[in-house]
């Protein structure tokens, strides 16, 4: 029902205005309505309450919303403006903010990694770095990368496990060929350079 207004008809004396019984009529069952409205269990109000605590608990804030801790249900990805990835799946995530998805074939074309801290060679030492090939601490582990020409030849190159730099396996069969420079060779009398 509708809240009912008592009618106070005109000024000064309340010409046209409810009469005292029917204004007195509108106010019972104005309260009559209330009434019925409180008229709640105390489990509904205990149950109301908790479910008002929850709510307050797990709403989002305003603002930077740094209090939301779980998304649920999404049924569309966030955008990158909403601070998503647009997408679904990691690898389209990591491709969708331009980042490299470990354990995945990335596109590297035009791809730059810059420093421009780095000293000469022989000053660097063991930190800063800049890009890292590590065996994890594995001493039966080299520490390569692989270069490879679809379809035409591939090989590996790095550090092997006897400490040499060399390059060899895959299309070079289960062979390694150690690098000669100046540091592991001589250069003998005839001009020619021999393995130390």
């Amino acid at each position: 029902m509708a809240m009912q207004f008592i009618n106070l008809g005109s000024l000064p004396d309340g010409v046209g205005g409810d009469t005292n019984r029917s204004a007195n009529v509108k106010c019972n069952e104005n309260f009559t309505e209330l009434y019925k409205m409180s008229e709640v269990s105390g489990d509904e109000i205990d149950t109301l309450h908790k479910a008002t605590k929850w709510l307050d608990g797990h709403k989002a804030g305003t603002g930077v919303n740094r209090d939301i801790a779980e998304l649920v249900g999404l049924q569309k990805p966030l955008t990158i403006a909403q601070g998503g990835t647009g997408a679904t799946h990691p690898l389209e995530a990591c491709r969708g903010i331009n980042a490299l998805a470990l354990g995945q074939a990335n596109d590297s074309y035009n791809t730059e990694l810059k420093n421009g801290v780095m000293p000469a060679i022989a000053h660097i030492g063991d930190h800063p770095r800049m890009l890292t090939l590590y065996n994890a601490g594995n001493q039966s582990a080299s520490a390569v990368m692989t270069f490879h020409r679809g379809g035409q030849f591939a090989c590996h190159f790095g550090l092997d496990t006897d400490n040499q730099l060399k390059v060899g396996g895959w299309s070079f069969g289960a062979r390694a060929y150690r690098l000669y420079h100046e540091g592991n060779t001589i250069r003998a009398a005839d001009g020619t350079l021999k393995a130390i």
